[in-house]
């Protein structure tokens, strides 16, 4: 598996816009205590589509249980997604059931653009074989798996939250932009959005957003690219769209590890709906996920300083949809 690594990051490193990430590579979920993980198949576009569940194996409270859908990264599967972000540690702590569904062929139909879906990398198809691939509705997917499955294990619909990583955060994007109604909040890291989405990006209502980016990503450059906004002109559509207050709250994070790395975090309150928008800018951070380790080196720096898998479920915690 190396060798795909090292050239899908040499693509990455030279400056083309391409969603992924690199940890070690895993067949299944790690264990943890008092949780517990199954598979379920949703069929859509006359296929069957897995999902992998982790639930608590206690319920925290009698109360309907928060969900979380979380999605993977370019040519990840949902349990290497689940181990990179130590997704299992939310569920035992926090009572929330964890959704991850898998990709076709490990890529998110992130963009009505068909030209964006692979990676924005145009002719240099790393999907060899992904024959009309644009028509894979993932959004419609995505809509039935959450409507399937809250109500056949009587979860909380009104606090059903969706979050990714580069690919999967580009996917977070299109749902929250596409069915707004389905979701309480959206948490996009290592990513900031396609050219193409902002014009077909119309959500029907405010919906919460949290972004979380590194200033020395390479993949997903903070200051944009040919086929990306800047991170701040991202956050600028999110703050309009739900009609915030366009003066944000800023406080610096403690820097309490010695990695290089500073933290900002920008918050937008008094929003239409009674939703909120965050941005956590991290200096210096690269394309990764703060509070993990698991990442290439080549991917840039990951911050200790924060968890951001915490800071994304307390965001979460703060809102419900009607």
């Amino acid at each position: 598996m190396r060798s795909r690594w090292s050239r899908v990051l040499a693509l990455a490193l030279a400056g083309l816009s391409l969603g992924l990430a690199a940890p070690a590579q895993a067949t299944s979920v790690v264990a943890v205590e008092n949780v517990q993980a199954f598979q379920e198949t949703i069929s859509h576009q006359n296929a069957g589509r897995t999902v992998l569940v982790l639930r608590p194996a206690v319920p925290a409270s009698s109360t309907p249980p928060p969900v979380f859908v979380l999605l993977h990264f370019l040519d990840g599967s949902s349990s290497e997604m689940a181990n990179l972000v130590e997704i299992s540690k939310l569920v035992r702590d926090r009572g929330a059931w964890v959704l991850l569904p898998q990709a076709i062929q490990g890529n998110w139909n992130h963009t009505p653009n068909a030209a964006d879906n692979l990676g924005g990398l145009g002719a240099i198809d790393l999907h060899a074989g992904l024959v009309g691939f644009s028509a894979v509705d993932d959004v419609g997917f995505l809509a039935k798996m959450i409507d399937t499955l809250t109500a056949r294990y009587g979860l909380d619909a009104h606090r059903v939250y969706m979050g990714g990583y580069s690919n999967g955060a580009l996917m977070t994007l299109r749902f929250a932009c596409e069915r707004p109604e389905k979701i309480a909040g959206g948490a996009v890291v290592g990513a900031t959005m396609r050219n193409t989405q902002q014009p077909a990006c119309q959500p029907g209502h405010p919906v919460s957003m949290l972004y979380i980016n590194g200033t020395a990503d390479q993949v997903a450059p903070y200051a944009g690219g040919p086929t990306s906004l800047s991170a701040d002109a991202a956050l600028a559509f999110w703050v309009q769209a739900n009609g915030c207050n366009p003066t944000p709250q800023t406080t610096t994070l403690p820097d309490t590890a010695p990695d290089g790395t500073t933290t900002q975090r920008r918050a937008w309150r008094s929003c239409a709906g009674g939703v909120g928008v965050d941005h956590y800018i991290v200096q210096n951070g690269g394309h990764t996920w703060p509070g993990t380790i698991d990442f290439t080196p080549s991917l840039g720096k990951a911050s200790q300083d924060f968890q951001a898998t915490d800071a994304i479920w307390n965001f979460f915690m703060q809102y419900s949809r009607p």
